[in-house]
């Protein structure tokens, strides 16, 4: 069997990510002395609302202007001059790939 190894990375990751979210957590439930019963459940809610809400956020705090050409994965463009490009979603269905105008630019000139 082989191991796909960049999926391995990305859920070492992620699951770094939410440990450290999950982390301070409860540091606060023992700074505010919440109980360790109530905290850890509220712990885990917090995470899987994140989970669920952070594309949302992402769309609805960067001004993208999306491709309609490609249905998966869909791809859109950010009015930015700095090059960046990201990825986002939580399965293969709603993947989306976010390029700004510097990254475009940028690629022109490599080329």
């Amino acid at each position: 069997m082989k191991v796909n190894i960049l999926l391995v990375h990305s859920i070492a990751i992620l699951t770094w990510l939410f440990a450290v979210v999950f982390a301070f957590l409860l540091a606060l439930a023992y700074y505010f002395k919440i109980d360790y019963i109530i905290a850890l459940p509220l712990g885990i809610l917090f995470v899987f609302l994140e989970y669920l809400i952070s594309p949302i956020l992402i769309d609805k705090f960067f001004k993208i202007r999306w491709i309609y050409r490609f249905k998966i994965p869909r791809k859109g463009i950010i009015e930015d001059d700095h090059p960046n490009a990201f990825t986002y979603g939580h399965f293969r269905g709603n993947t989306r790939i976010v390029l700004t105008r510097g990254f475009q630019g940028w690629l022109i000139k490599m080329n």
